[in-house]
């Protein structure tokens, strides 16, 4: 779900290790967020007793600083999360703000639900803290030029409603994490990840609803809340199915190697004609020049490599594991990472493949099969 989404993202900053990360769908909401909030200035401007002609910056001015405004709350928001999920022992890959929202990829999982409630609150507390402070503030402190406090008391209000909005309990937003934390300990995860997946989906139809006759973004929100739900328990059900089963087993072997002066073209040429699933570029297995090519990246190049090499378009990033690790495990960190293939090797250095997504999510489906299979119940 988020790694595709992903790719169409560019890092502005890094906090506290964290790379921070804009999404291209900003590009709409910016605009929109702008033009509610300066409307919406207007009201709490006039709501003082002012008239338009009083204000030192025009509403649509502060419509803009209100809009990058409510990008550092939702900022703020997901570093409240990130920094109990660093206090915890998890890694945190990258925060990415879009449209809808911000997504904090964190590699792996805080186990105790507990810890994990904690986590999922401290986003939506942190916002909820924001907007008291504001609020306060603009009420408070004297000598507060009017358009300063409406604006204040607008920032309030916005941070206010992002802390309560996430708190509903619609998995995968904070409150249906928190909704799985609370129903862990009786169900264990996998039954509780879906049965606040099933609570996110039932809350998404009214929300739609919403939608339609107020807010198109709400609808928007209700999709990535089915969708989100949806892929998060998929992966999860993966996970639990791979656990204990060695990712060497998965690995393919159908690697070919191409020159980094190869036209992608021809490397086409080479998955078809060879049954490839991947070719090595450049000098060797383990030299500086070695990258892959896989049939996703030839993919994702499209007709632009016609006119490109092998060079121009091998990945040297591809992550390399171990025959013997979990393949949970390495389904957890590639999907946490953005990684849809890893390089895989024996314990002396000898390559064995490549495994994909697409193989450990197949490998997935062939487990719950057997699992299916070997019943008590549907072998009598």
């Amino acid at each position: 779900m988020v790694a595709s989404a992903m790719n169409r993202s560019w890092t502005i900053a890094t906090i506290r290790g964290i790379p921070i990360r804009v999404h291209i769908s900003l590009l709409v909401l910016l605009p929109l967020a702008a033009i509610t909030f300066s409307n919406q200035f207007r009201f709490y401007y006039s709501s003082l007793g002012l008239g338009p002609g009083e204000s030192v910056l025009p509403p649509l001015v502060w419509g803009i600083i209100l809009a990058f405004g409510l990008l550092l709350g939702i900022l703020l928001h997901e570093l409240a999360h990130c920094m109990v999920a660093i206090s915890n022992g998890v890694r945190v890959e990258s925060i990415t703000l879009m449209m809808l929202g911000g997504i904090s990829r964190i590699e792996g999982e805080i186990a105790r639900p507990l810890r994990e409630v904690m986590m999922a609150a401290a986003g939506p507390l942190t916002s909820l803290a924001i907007g008291a402070v504001f609020y306060v503030a603009a009420k408070a402190l004297p000598g507060l030029p009017a358009e300063n406090k409406a604006a204040g008391i607008l920032f309030a209000i916005v941070n206010v409603v992002l802390g309560i909005f996430n708190l509903l309990p619609a998995f995968p937003m904070d409150g249906g994490r928190i909704l799985r934390a609370a129903l862990t300990p009786a169900m264990g995860r996998l039954a509780a990840t879906r049965r606040a997946a099933l609570v996110g989906k039932i809350l998404a139809v009214p929300l739609a609803l919403l939608g339609i006759f107020f807010n198109p973004l709400l609808v928007l929100i209700a999709v990535f809340i089915v969708l989100g739900a949806s892929a998060e328990t998929s992966m999860l059900e993966n996970r639990v199915l791979l656990a204990g089963r060695r990712v060497g087993a998965f690995a393919d072997p159908r690697i070919g190697n191409v020159t980094p002066e190869t036209p992608v073209w021809h490397v086409a040429e080479r998955f078809l004609e060879d049954n490839l699933v991947a070719v090595r570029v450049g000098d060797g297995v383990n030299g500086p020049g070695a990258g892959y090519i896989t049939l996703g990246d030839l993919e994702r190049v499209g007709k632009k490599g016609a006119r490109l090499t092998a060079g121009d378009i091998a990945r040297r990033d591809l992550p390399r594991v171990w025959a013997s690790h979990d393949a949970a495990a390495v389904l957890q960190a590639a999907q946490a990472r953005g990684r849809d293939a890893v390089l895989v090797f024996e314990d002396n250095g000898e390559p064995v493949g490549i495994v994909t997504g697409a193989d450990l999510g197949r490998a997935a489906a062939i487990a719950s099969l057997l699992q299916d299979l070997a019943a008590p119940e549907n072998r009598t």
